[in-house]
């Protein structure tokens, strides 16, 4: 399950566009995309750190749930497939968010460098190197 603030925070800015606009010096344009940034940043991690937790809970309860499994005479409500598939499933969200944080570190060293090239070629009107 993936929080609904954590799927909002997901959805990136084109970096196409914002490579257009500093190309072209697009200040306002520009500036709304990093103006941004700070708040998209932080529904990420808040999300992340939600999704984390969640995943170690639900890690914890099937620990337990193996663990009664093993237990002999017990009548456990679950079978091992089930307490299998449980696991994979959280192994799948685990790895869709490793997935996630990858692309948002990318996405951030990106912004970085654009941001960079945007104060160096175009606060001084110098001709800016990513026109084509």
């Amino acid at each position: 399950m993936v929080l609904p603030i954590f799927a909002a925070a997901m959805v990136l800015p084109d970096l196409d566009d914002l490579r257009e606009h500093i190309a072209r010096c697009n200040r306002p344009a520009v500036s709304r995309v990093f103006g941004d940034e700070p708040q998209r940043r932080a529904d990420f991690l808040i999300g992340a750190a939600k999704e984390q937790d969640a995943i170690a809970k639900a890690r914890v309860d099937i620990a337990e749930r193996r663990r009664k499994l093993r237990l002999p005479g017990s009548a456990a409500a679950d079978t091992a497939d089930a307490v299998n598939a449980a696991a994979d499933e959280l192994d799948d969200r685990q790895q869709a968010l490793n997935d996630r944080r990858a692309v948002d570190a990318l996405y951030r060293d990106t912004l970085d460098f654009l941001r960079q090239h945007y104060l160096a070629s175009c606060a001084q009107g110098t001709k800016n190197a990513l026109n084509p």
